[in-house]
């Protein structure tokens, strides 16, 4: 899938400023694709620099627990506190806080300075990993990313048995399992 390369663009200019405070955030009831896509977005940011802290608003599915880095994910439910401390610490050392959207769903909410919405896409990892293709190539990948990638990518497709099934996303699949995943 390619990507918009103005957007690619307008998020690297975002991203060039160094040690930015960057908070991620995904949608209550954060499934495997939620996730995937926050801790392996997280560790591309913060392999470029930036202090990055994700918030989900609620607590996700037990089944992940097993991934790298899950206890760094706050969940505001339980840690309000936490997390409207990252979110005030991020706004406050940038007064022109940018958002950015990155996800797959139909009809997002508006709002955002730079907005990745592509429903076409099969998960919002597939979304993520075609922008990092893109932003600053696949070599950047770690196992640990492509493990988080994988898990989003299998979980909105059903294990790979639902629609938007592309040659895209299997070449994807097949990086990711490069980058020495077990899949099993």
């Amino acid at each position: 899938m390619k990507i918009d390369s103005a957007k690619i663009e307008a998020l690297r200019e975002l991203l060039a400023a160094p040690h930015r405070k960057i908070v991620l955030v995904a949608h209550t009831n954060p499934d495997g694709d939620a996730i995937g896509a926050s801790t392996a977005w997280r560790d591309v940011l913060a392999a470029m620099g930036h202090e990055v802290t994700m918030i989900v608003p609620n607590k996700y599915p037990y089944f992940l627990d097993w991934m790298p880095d899950i206890r760094e994910v706050v969940i505001f439910r339980f840690e309000p506190e936490r997390a409207l401390e990252a979110l005030s610490d991020a706004l406050a050392e940038n007064t022109a806080a940018r958002r950015v959207l990155i996800d797959h769903h139909l009809s997002p909410d508006g709002g955002f300075d730079l907005q990745f919405s592509y429903p076409q896409s099969s998960s919002t990892c597939f979304l993520l990993y075609c922008i990092i293709e893109q932003l600053c190539g696949t070599e950047v990948i770690t196992r640990k990313m492509a493990e988080a990638l994988y898990v989003g990518m299998m979980t909105d497709t059903g294990n790979f048995s639902f629609s938007f099934l592309t040659p895209a996303l299997y070449r994807a699949l097949a990086v990711l399992v490069e980058k020495g995943i077990d899949v099993a």
